[in-house]
């Protein structure tokens, strides 16, 4: 028994190492993300959001064309209770991604980074609270230290961080229904844009029709860099 258990230990450890280093990068490359988004700053935070969806479409049904080949419709089939749950999953990315933009061009990236501070915090809670995990002494010391910085980021806002909430609510929560969602990644994030695609195709042509589109309109070098992320 105790050998069964140490194996299972050990074929665990190169996953939770990857999960580690994914999860620093992940918040390495949201910490760099407000520099690059403040140069969109005369570009509208939803508009930035429908292009990524469109674009990124295209971006990644290439990766997967190039992963499997033949195998590609296989691959990315899913069951119509994983749509479902991905249609979940895509609203709550959108708006984490459109409070995000709009906090950065709102002057308001402390915001930014506490909502990022508190959405593991939540995420900890909700693990807790609907997957039955648990904590080992040193994580639990490391989340105390956490929820301290937070609470005195917290409270030396001047005004409520409606931003900060609501990233890191609907982050929290999306972290959750993907969890429980049996799809990898890659193929849940395709879908997640293909879901949001009609709406994100729908809201273009209404700012095309308003005259409110900076795409290929606007300052040199924003539809670039807008569109193509």
């Amino acid at each position: 028994m105790d050998c069964q258990a140490h194996m299972q230990s050990t074929s665990t450890e190169p996953a939770v190492r990857r999960a580690l280093l994914a999860g620093l990068a992940a918040y390495s490359i949201w910490g760099l993300a407000p520099l690059y988004f403040k140069l969109l700053q005369v570009v509208r935070a939803d508009e930035i959001i429908a292009h990524r969806v469109v674009w990124s479409i295209g971006f990644l049904t290439l990766i997967l064309l190039l992963r499997h080949g033949r195998g590609f419709v296989q691959h990315v089939r899913i069951h119509r209770r994983i749509a479902a749950a991905l249609m979940l999953s895509s609203f709550l990315l959108a708006i984490n991604s459109l409070l995000f933009i709009q906090a950065v061009h709102s002057e308001r990236v402390l915001e930014t980074s506490l909502g990022y501070f508190i959405s593991p915090l939540a995420s900890v809670v909700l693990g807790r609270l609907f997957l039955g995990e648990h904590m080992i002494p040193a994580q639990r010391w490391a989340v105390a230290l956490a929820a301290f910085g937070t609470a005195y980021l917290f409270f030396t806002i001047e005004q409520l961080p409606w931003f900060a909430l609501g990233i890191a609510a609907s982050w929290a929560l999306y972290g959750l229904v993907r969890k429980v969602t049996e799809v990898g990644p890659m193929v849940g994030l395709l879908w997640e844009t293909i879901l949001m695609s009609p709406f994100a195709i729908a809201w273009l042509l209404w700012l095309s029709h308003q005259d409110w589109m900076m795409f290929m309109t606007g300052p040199r070098g924003s539809s670039w860099v807008s569109g193509r992320t």
